[in-house]
Formats: C-alpha cells, sequence, structure tokens
C-alpha cells in the first residue's frame, strides 16, 4: 500500500494515507519525523511502515480527530486498478 490511498472518516472527509509521521532518533541526536512513503500490509486491518517499521492499525483524521480503520484505506496506485 502506498501514501496516496484514500478514505473516508465517519464525519464525511475524504483522508489520504500520507507519508509516515513516527518520530525517530538521528544519528547525532534530536529527532526527525520518519517521512517513508511505503507501507506493507501486514493484514487487511495493519500495515508496517518500511522505512521505521512502526504497525498502523488506524490512521487520524487531520480535521476533526477521528480514528480511520486501515481497512477503510483503498489503494490508488496503477497495479491495484490493473487487477
Amino acid at each position: 500500500m502506498n501514501h496516496k490511498a484514500e478514505a473516508t472518516c465517519p464525519n464525511g472527509h475524504i483522508v489520504e494515507l500520507g507519508v509516515c509521521t513516527m518520530k525517530k532518533k538521528k544519528f547525532f541526536g534530536g529527532e526527525k519525523v520518519c517521512g517513508s512513503k511505503g507501507y506493507i500490509e501486514i493484514s487487511p486491518d495493519e500495515i508496517q511502515c518500511v522505512g521505521c517499521k512502526t504497525i498502523y492499525s488506524y490512521k487520524l483524521c487531520p480535521i476533526c480527530n477521528a480514528e480511520i480503520p486501515i481497512s477503510a484505506f483503498q489503494k490508488k496506485s496503477f497495479f491495484s486498478k490493473l487487477g
């Protein structure tokens, strides 16, 4: 699954999966956002970030902070439209 997958939150907002927002440590101290765009689908309800290996079972709507389950996201890549 990639960062372009979309879902609709319970309040009707269309939300993109987006890049990974988990903070990770820098080599010489400090923190930065992971920012990876790739996800591995572990199960229909969970995905794992390729960069930092964080497992997500839901994402939050940036507008209303409602939880959106990963199973609600639909893939938006060229190959998913073929298959």
